[in-house]
């Protein structure tokens, strides 16, 4: 039986393990070990991506509620209840032009000279203390709520807030009372569009005056440099958001924008006057409009770009507040370097509203620039 056991033919399980079917078969473990190995990378990171992503949105969602209820206290207590009172404006005259409600004021006949406001203002407000002294003069004075404010036009998509429509209002202002140039004056937002003017449309400017507002260039390099800067203007970035900042400015009777004039000394506003401003604000569709500037500079910025060309061929004066906490002066000597014309008067001790707080000095160095 023996014989016979060593004599049977031994029977071999699958195929014979030739030298090609083992390196296949490695060649498969390798593959196999390859994928498990990738599947383990991938999954740690999408664990790792899921975990950020968890973070960031409690971190944004966490911004945003302490942004909804920050500064709630209310300030109207910081300004006197016998503040200074608003220059009268015995000679205005209220009209509409365009989309734009406009005051006009002094000789038709003279030079015109457009004042342009910033958020979150109103034409008069911003400027009473200088329509009447320069339509006394003798200038033909023209100062617009610009759109989305008080009770000019709002207007549904933040892309008509676009600097190029904003100037044009201005150049229909020209046209509208028959006029191939006029002298602007800008401060904050208006300053803005005053930049604007000055870049595209120098032809159509006889002098230029921007109020503690850097030039585009100037603004965007600082962003990206400077992280002071950048955090000085969260609320830029924080008005992207849609909804909540307007519903942040109406809320509790709008005591967030009544914060914003607690820059200036408490003399500078009076509660009477605040009142006003809060009336304008509570316009239908007001905080909209006022909110849509900057989402339009933003997006308007990625979408519909402008360059950052010098102002040429066009006298310049640049008034800046040294104590404005939102715009460091450290970005008003580049901005009038991007001038060929320029001149700079830096304000020692006055804040970023510098037309209320300093109109006599303003109106000095407007008027002597002017003639």
């Amino acid at each position: 039986f023996g014989f016979l056991f060593f004599a049977m033919p031994v029977r071999k399980r699958g195929r014979s393990l030739t030298p090609a079917s083992v390196a296949e078969a490695r060649k498969k473990k390798k593959k196999t070990k390859f994928q498990t190995y990738s599947r383990m990378v991938l999954t740690e990171i999408r664990d790792f991506i899921l975990l950020v992503t968890a973070v960031v949105t409690v971190f944004i969602v966490a911004s945003v509620l302490q942004i909804y209820f920050y500064n709630e206290e209310d300030t109207l207590g910081y300004y006197r209840a016998k503040g200074p009172e608003l220059a009268p404006c015995t000679n205005c005259v209220w009209e509409t032009v365009g989309p734009l409600n406009v005051i006009t004021s002094g000789n038709k006949d003279g030079d015109m000279l457009i004042f342009l406001h910033g958020f979150p203002e109103t034409a008069y407000l911003a400027w009473n203390k200088q329509i009447e002294y320069f339509s006394n003069m003798g200038y033909f004075v023209v100062a617009p709520d610009q759109r989305g404010y008080n009770n000019s036009a709002k207007f549904d998509s933040f892309m008509d807030y676009h600097l190029d429509y904003l100037s044009q209002d201005v150049l229909d202002l020209m046209d509208h009372y028959g006029r191939e140039s006029a002298s602007v004056v800008g401060h904050d937002w208006g300053a803005a569009v005053a930049w604007h003017l000055g870049q595209f449309h120098s032809e159509r400017l006889d002098k230029l005056v921007v109020i503690n507002v850097p030039h585009p260039t100037v603004m965007k390099s600082t962003l990206l440099s400077s992280f002071q800067q950048l955090r000085n203007s969260w609320y830029i970035f924080f008005f992207q958001l849609p909804f909540i900042p307007e519903a942040k400015i109406s809320r509790n009777d709008y005591r967030w924008l009544t914060g914003a004039f607690t820059m200036a000394p408490k003399e500078t506003f009076s509660q009477s006057t605040i009142e006003l401003y809060k009336s304008a604000w509570s316009v239908d569709g007001a905080a909209r409009g006022m909110v849509n500037w900057y989402r339009a500079a933003i997006f308007g910025g990625i979408f519909r770009p402008t360059s950052g060309k010098r102002v040429e061929n066009v006298p310049v004066l640049m008034i800046w507040g040294d104590k404005d906490d939102a715009l460091d002066s450290s970005m008003a000597q580049p901005s009038i370097e991007m001038c060929d014309n320029g001149k700079l008067v830096m304000l020692e001790g006055v804040s970023h509203w510098v037309p209320n707080e300093a109109p006599a000095r303003v109106n000095s160095l407007i008027s002597d620039f002017l003639i």
